[in-house]
């Protein structure tokens, strides 16, 4: 696993210490780079997400979240810092901090 420094971490009793309560949610990501992959968990203020690339920790990246809602399909667009990367079965586990995002309507 690899991290930025002063990125969030479990304390070591296993007690969660992110800011943001995250949400277990299965939705579909798109990279701007072209890489897709499917979200684990996501939170206001960052997501988890595997893709079958590989990303840099420290990098700026842009991605799309899509999700259905009451009034039909919605876009996430976002711009984040990658935190973290783990490897796992081949595929890439990505740790984001989101650092803009909009809610968009899919026309």
């Amino acid at each position: 696993m690899h991290s930025l420094p002063g990125a969030p971490k479990k304390h070591a009793m296993g007690i969660e210490m992110r800011a943001d309560a995250r949400q277990q949610v299965e939705l579909p990501v798109s990279l701007e780079e072209g890489s897709m992959g499917s979200t684990c968990d996501v939170s206001a203020s960052g997501v988890f997400f595997e893709i079958d690339s590989s990303l840099a920790v420290g990098s700026q990246i842009s991605f799309e979240i899509e999700m259905h809602s009451a009034i039909g399909p919605m876009t996430m667009k976002c711009v984040g810092l990658v935190v973290r990367t783990e490897q796992k079965d081949g595929r890439t586990g990505v740790a984001v901090k989101m650092t803009d995002s909009r809610l968009v309507a899919v026309q």
